[in-house]
Protein backbone atom coordinates (compact mmCIF):
# COMPACT_ATOMS: atom_id res chain seq x y z
CA UNK A 1 0.00 0.00 0.00
CA UNK A 2 1.46 3.48 -0.92
CA UNK A 3 1.38 6.04 1.80
CA UNK A 4 -0.58 9.00 1.15
CA UNK A 5 0.52 11.90 2.43
CA UNK A 6 -3.02 14.00 3.26
CA UNK A 7 -1.62 17.30 5.07
CA UNK A 8 0.21 20.15 3.77
CA UNK A 9 2.17 20.68 6.70
CA UNK A 10 2.79 19.30 10.06
CA UNK A 11 0.52 22.11 11.64
CA UNK A 12 -2.46 21.46 9.54
CA UNK A 13 -1.88 17.05 10.44
CA UNK A 14 -1.36 18.63 14.66
CA UNK A 15 -4.71 20.87 13.90
CA UNK A 16 -6.59 17.83 12.72
CA UNK A 17 -5.07 15.32 15.50
CA UNK A 18 -5.89 18.05 17.88
CA UNK A 19 -9.77 18.30 16.14
CA UNK A 20 -10.45 14.85 16.02
CA UNK A 21 -9.43 14.11 19.78
CA UNK A 22 -11.17 16.92 21.09
CA UNK A 23 -14.51 16.52 18.73
CA UNK A 24 -14.71 12.48 18.72
CA UNK A 25 -11.67 11.33 21.39
CA UNK A 26 -10.86 10.43 24.79
CA UNK A 27 -8.82 10.57 26.94
CA UNK A 28 -8.75 8.08 29.29
CA UNK A 29 -6.59 7.43 32.73
CA UNK A 30 -7.92 5.50 35.27
CA UNK A 31 -6.18 3.35 38.22
CA UNK A 32 -7.83 0.23 40.25
CA UNK A 33 -7.20 -2.76 41.82
CA UNK A 34 -7.73 -6.49 40.77
CA UNK A 35 -10.58 -7.96 43.32
CA UNK A 36 -9.50 -11.20 43.05
CA UNK A 37 -5.81 -10.83 42.96
CA UNK A 38 -5.29 -7.55 44.72
CA UNK A 39 -2.63 -6.66 41.91
CA UNK A 40 -2.99 -2.63 40.85
CA UNK A 41 -3.30 -1.53 37.70
CA UNK A 42 -3.31 1.78 35.75
CA UNK A 43 -4.70 2.34 32.25
CA UNK A 44 -3.66 5.56 30.31
CA UNK A 45 -4.70 6.03 26.82
CA UNK A 46 -5.79 8.36 24.08
CA UNK A 47 -8.63 6.87 22.07
CA UNK A 48 -10.37 7.34 18.83
CA UNK A 49 -13.56 5.60 17.85
CA UNK A 50 -15.45 6.10 15.00
CA UNK A 51 -17.91 4.36 12.40
CA UNK A 52 -15.81 5.44 9.10
CA UNK A 53 -12.67 3.51 8.78
CA UNK A 54 -11.58 6.55 6.52
CA UNK A 55 -11.48 9.17 9.18
CA UNK A 56 -9.26 6.32 11.67
CA UNK A 57 -6.97 6.26 7.97
CA UNK A 58 -6.62 9.86 8.50
CA UNK A 59 -5.93 9.84 12.12
CA UNK A 60 -3.23 7.08 11.95
CA UNK A 61 -1.65 8.73 9.22
CA UNK A 62 -1.10 11.97 10.78
CA UNK A 63 0.40 10.14 13.80
CA UNK A 64 2.65 8.44 11.63
CA UNK A 65 3.79 11.96 10.58
CA UNK A 66 4.98 12.90 14.02
CA UNK A 67 5.81 9.25 14.86
CA UNK A 68 3.44 8.40 17.49
CA UNK A 69 2.51 4.95 18.15
CA UNK A 70 -0.82 3.59 18.10
CA UNK A 71 -2.50 0.50 17.60
CA UNK A 72 -5.92 0.00 15.70
CA UNK A 73 -8.37 -2.35 15.79
CA UNK A 74 -12.41 -2.85 14.23
CA UNK A 75 -15.15 -4.60 15.79
CA UNK A 76 -17.58 -5.58 13.63
CA UNK A 77 -21.74 -5.27 14.63
CA UNK A 78 -22.11 -8.28 16.80
CA UNK A 79 -25.47 -7.62 18.37
CA UNK A 80 -27.31 -8.07 15.68
CA UNK A 81 -29.32 -4.83 15.82
CA UNK A 82 -28.88 -2.67 12.96
CA UNK A 83 -28.41 0.76 14.83
CA UNK A 84 -25.13 -0.54 16.09
CA UNK A 85 -22.59 0.09 13.70
CA UNK A 86 -19.17 -1.75 12.80
CA UNK A 87 -16.62 0.74 14.99
CA UNK A 88 -12.87 1.75 13.69
CA UNK A 89 -10.59 2.43 17.47
CA UNK A 90 -7.17 4.10 17.25
CA UNK A 91 -5.34 3.91 20.74
CA UNK A 92 -2.20 5.49 21.79
CA UNK A 93 -1.13 3.74 25.00
CA UNK A 94 2.66 3.63 25.16
CA UNK A 95 4.24 6.07 27.39
CA UNK A 96 6.74 7.44 24.96
CA UNK A 97 3.04 7.71 22.26
CA UNK A 98 1.40 9.38 24.87
CA UNK A 99 4.33 11.97 25.47
CA UNK A 100 4.95 12.54 21.55
CA UNK A 101 0.73 13.10 21.02
CA UNK A 102 1.71 15.47 24.27
CA UNK A 103 4.64 17.44 22.49
CA UNK A 104 2.72 17.97 19.07
CA UNK A 105 -0.65 17.95 19.74
CA UNK A 106 -2.41 21.01 21.50
CA UNK A 107 -6.57 19.73 22.70
CA UNK A 108 -8.31 22.64 22.89
CA UNK A 109 -10.71 20.60 25.81
CA UNK A 110 -9.97 21.73 28.91
CA UNK A 111 -11.20 17.83 30.79
CA UNK A 112 -8.96 16.03 28.20
CA UNK A 113 -5.60 18.43 28.42
CA UNK A 114 -6.64 18.22 32.00
CA UNK A 115 -6.83 14.23 31.77
CA UNK A 116 -3.31 14.08 29.68
CA UNK A 117 -1.84 15.44 32.13
CA UNK A 118 -2.88 13.62 34.75
CA UNK A 119 -2.03 10.72 32.72
CA UNK A 120 2.17 11.98 31.93
CA UNK A 121 2.25 12.64 35.21
CA UNK A 122 1.53 9.56 36.72
CA UNK A 123 4.56 7.91 35.36
CA UNK A 124 7.36 6.90 37.56
CA UNK A 125 10.52 6.37 35.05
CA UNK A 126 13.42 8.96 35.41
CA UNK A 127 15.91 9.56 32.50
CA UNK A 128 14.00 8.36 29.49
CA UNK A 129 14.03 9.27 26.27
CA UNK A 130 10.85 11.79 24.75
CA UNK A 131 11.47 9.91 21.17
CA UNK A 132 12.32 5.81 21.90
CA UNK A 133 11.40 5.36 25.70
CA UNK A 134 14.76 4.23 26.66
CA UNK A 135 16.50 5.13 29.32
CA UNK A 136 19.74 7.73 29.22
CA UNK A 137 21.91 9.32 30.90
CA UNK A 138 20.66 12.93 32.06
CA UNK A 139 24.05 14.05 31.55
CA UNK A 140 23.34 14.08 27.82
CA UNK A 141 21.40 16.16 25.60
CA UNK A 142 19.92 13.33 23.10
CA UNK A 143 19.86 9.78 22.77
CA UNK A 144 22.39 7.51 21.72
CA UNK A 145 19.50 5.03 20.24
CA UNK A 146 17.50 7.06 18.02
CA UNK A 147 19.18 10.59 18.17
CA UNK A 148 16.78 12.41 19.33
CA UNK A 149 17.23 15.69 20.93
CA UNK A 150 15.66 15.68 24.57
CA UNK A 151 13.57 18.42 25.33
CA UNK A 152 12.71 18.10 28.91
CA UNK A 153 13.99 15.57 31.49
CA UNK A 154 12.02 12.96 33.97
CA UNK A 155 12.71 12.64 37.35
CA UNK A 156 10.76 11.11 40.29
CA UNK A 157 9.05 13.35 42.74
CA UNK A 158 8.84 12.59 46.61
CA UNK A 159 5.48 11.36 46.01
CA UNK A 160 6.44 9.03 43.37
CA UNK A 161 4.56 10.76 40.83
CA UNK A 162 7.07 12.07 37.41
CA UNK A 163 7.36 15.81 37.31
CA UNK A 164 8.83 17.67 33.84
CA UNK A 165 12.70 19.45 34.17
CA UNK A 166 14.08 22.01 31.73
Amino acid sequence: MIAVDRFRSDDEAAGYLAAAIDADGCVYFGRGENAKTGKKWTQRRVIFTVTDPELVDTVADACDRFDIGYHRSDRPNSSGNPAHKHTYTLEITAGHALRRFDEVVILRHPGKREKLQECLDSFQMKGRCSGCGQPWDERTEGCEQCRTRHRYRDTVRPDGLLRRVG
